[in-house]
């Protein structure tokens, strides 16, 4: 069995504005850059992706995003929860640009945002090669208001997923 690490980052986007816009502080970031924020897509974004069936019984190749996808829901400024990149001891956390934009990972928060502290709901799924990269978002409490945490994993084909952890953070 894997040992698996969580490690917290920024999501894409993010890092990649961050990179060109060193003097910018995280707030002025989300302010300043909220529509690239919103709809930054990772480097494969651009090329249409393709979703393929396995063998697994219980593959389902979800979800198929849309890049620029908006919602009256969201207010100009929405708060941007921290990514948790869930990875083998053994390799490298830095592979969040295999996620879709940050407008799919709220379409996904606005699907739970009425269950219960604990539900999980999947972002996306895609099978890539032999490697397995799903997102999943997750009800959270932080102090007494109810809030998501983002979850990034990948996993070789023949594995099961990590997500969705099981047992209390």
């Amino acid at each position: 069995m894997s040992t698996y690490t969580i490690t917290i980052s920024a999501h894409h986007a993010v890092k990649i504005l961050s990179v060109h816009y060193p003097e910018k502080s995280y707030d002025q970031l989300v302010e300043e850059q909220e529509y690239y924020i919103r709809t930054m897509w990772n480097e494969r974004g651009r090329v249409v992706s393709h979703y393929i069936q396995s063998d697994k019984p219980d593959w389902n190749p979800e979800i198929p995003v849309e890049m620029y996808s908006c919602s009256s829901k969201w207010p100009k400024k929405r708060y941007l929860s921290p990514l948790a990149i869930i990875h083998k001891e053994d390799e490298s956390p830095f592979y969040t640009n295999a996620a879709p934009p940050v407008n799919v990972w709220w379409k996904a928060e606005d699907r739970i945002t009425d269950s219960p502290i604990g539900t999980w709901e999947l972002v996306w799924r895609e099978w890539r090669g032999d490697i397995i990269h799903e997102g999943w978002v997750q009800r959270v409490l932080f102090g007494t208001e109810g809030d998501f945490m983002h979850y990034l994993t990948r996993y070789h084909g023949d594995d099961f997923s990590p997500l969705p952890l099981t047992g209390k953070i």
